[in-house]
């Protein structure tokens, strides 16, 4: 009885890991986490902020969806969305900007060679996609 009762506490545990704690990722050697982003560059600025997050994750650099959503989002003014924009790479890290270690995106790809994803201000997950999505589907996830 013991044995499947913590049996089924660790399968609840690992199930809700990712949405409970969220991604970790980092700027230079800060590390930050996609569920509290806004309160930590809030503290750090002295002002309140509700910064959306946005993942993209490859198996490389030269995959050509990576590359394809990194066109997209040099194309928006994320200062000005309070958007943080994340690379996550599982062969490299990229040690530039925002980036995850290689661990982080092989969390995130799953097996798949490409991902986006988007966190609202208070770290709910509000997109996940195996292709490349449009400014326009960015900016209404944002906005949800």
């Amino acid at each position: 009885m013991y044995s499947l009762l913590k049996t089924k506490l660790i399968l609840i545990l690992i199930i809700l890991s990712p949405m409970s704690f969220g991604y970790e990722f980092f700027l230079g050697k800060n590390a930050f986490s996609t569920e509290n982003i806004s309160k930590q560059l809030s503290e750090d600025y002295g002002v309140e902020l509700n910064v959306s997050t946005v993942i993209v994750a490859g198996d490389k650099g030269s995959n050509s969806n990576y590359q394809k959503q990194w066109e997209v989002l040099n194309g928006l003014n994320a200062e000005a969305m309070q958007l943080i924009t994340v690379s996550s790479l599982s062969d490299e890290e990229s040690g530039q900007g925002y980036y995850t270690d290689k661990a982080t995106a092989q969390s995130i790809l799953k097996g798949t060679s490409f991902k986006v994803m988007v966190f609202s201000s208070d770290g709910r997950e509000v997109l996940s996609q195996n292709k490349p999505v449009s400014a326009q589907t960015l900016k209404a996830a944002i906005n949800q």
